[in-house]
């Protein structure tokens, strides 16, 4: 490629405001001034100027590569660059995660990721990429992908993969919860009761506690002992695991610190555990490995479709669990939404009626959530 050259310079004239000027009145049609505060950040617009306004001297390599080819390529830069020191860890897997789900997206029953980079069209993002990725995400999620995805289309367009970012312009809309309704679906205590059976004591013990407390993996992985309150029987609900990683970070959002009330028989089993590993300090994981380290998804997965299979019965998923203690739960509190919202964790009753409302029951009365919670468990 023949890159635009627009003139960088330090203003001296602009005092108290961005000093670094790029201008590129004389290299492009369109072309004006642009102040930045730092030359790096000026330098960067010059690498953008020349990505979207480069004529493209395409390879054949280039021009052929699939999304799957492009993303590997982009992945591999970014690594060098985090080892480098100039990409942080955070940002590498955030979009590597976000990339990868952009090239798993189907277009005409085909992964993204099998088409070629040059194909993919504005109108195709606006109406397929769109509607799949709202499906069960907010807009600050699809905010977050597209970020990733569109230093992806920056990356391509600098190596001659297409002209422009299909990205841009899109209208980022989110549509939360929808796909958690879809497939939330009610799993009869009998099932649990037969999975239950098949499971290993410890194992068992981590799923009554998804079931009785209705927490997300990711919280009730990160769990330590000075989060419950085995006096009041109720457990703090304040941090979670963070997905694909094993760092323990503050909860996703503000609605997902809670309290949730502990039914009376899983506190007795809690005493239990707690002295038989020897009174444990504050610190210390509830749900860990032999070892006390943090436990992985896939173990426990593992030893959950196993047990299903044993038992005779579809394999469940940890979020079935957590289904499942939503539907006692509305069955306790039928009028009562603001208490299951604040129990499940959600920010907004709209976002529990999306997901539940057709579970909803009319009977019941109102009790002490310990009481009710422990009569229907």
């Amino acid at each position: 490629m023949i890159p635009i050259s627009p003139k960088i310079h330090k203003s001296k004239q602009n005092v108290g405001k961005a000093p670094w000027c790029v201008d590129s009145r004389f290299v492009l049609k369109n072309g004006k001034r642009q102040f930045f505060w730092t030359k790096e950040d000026a330098l960067r617009e010059i690498d953008k100027l020349n990505a979207e306004h480069t004529p493209n001297a395409l390879t054949s390599d280039a021009w052929k590569w699939t999304f799957a080819e492009l993303q590997n390529k982009y992945i591999t830069r970014l690594s060098d660059e985090c080892a480098r020191g100039e990409k942080s860890q955070s940002c590498f897997l955030d979009r590597k995660r976000h990339t990868n789900q952009f090239i798993n997206l189907m277009i005409d029953e085909k992964p993204v990721g099998e088409m070629l980079v040059k194909d993919l069209t504005m109108g195709q993002v606006a109406l397929d990429i769109m509607d799949q990725l709202r499906v069960g995400r907010s807009k600050k999620t699809i905010e977050n992908i597209f970020g990733s995805v569109g230093q992806m289309m920056l990356f391509a367009i600098m190596l001659g993969c297409r002209k422009t970012n299909p990205l841009e312009g899109v209208e980022r809309k989110g549509n939360i919860a929808k796909a958690e309704q879809d497939k939330a679906k009610k799993i009869a205590p009998e099932i649990i009761n037969q999975i239950m059976e098949n499971l290993s004591p410890e194992w068992r013990l981590y799923v009554r506690f998804a079931i009785t407390t209705g927490l997300r993996q990711g919280e009730q992985r990160a769990l330590t002992w000075g989060c419950l309150d085995l006096e009041d029987s109720k457990v703090n609900v304040t941090r979670a695991v963070k997905h694909t990683t094993t760092k323990i970070d503050v909860t996703k959002t503000k609605s997902g610190q809670r309290t949730v009330p502990l039914t009376r028989d899983m506190v007795r089993s809690l005493k239990e555990l707690y002295i038989r590993r020897g009174r444990p300090d504050a610190k210390a994981l509830v749900f860990c490995s032999s070892i006390g380290t943090l436990r992985m998804p896939s173990k426990f997965l593992k030893a959950l479709h196993r047990a299903c299979d044993a038992a005779g019965v579809e394999r469940i998923r940890w979020h079935d669990l957590r289904h499942f203690y939503a539907s006692k739960l509305l069955m306790a509190y039928p009028n009562d939404l603001f208490r299951v919202k604040s129990y499940l964790g959600h920010a907004t009753i709209a976002i529990t009626q999306s997901i539940y409302g057709h579970w909803l029951d009319t009977s019941g009365e109102d009790t002490e959530a310990v009481d009710k919670l422990s009569a229907i468990f």
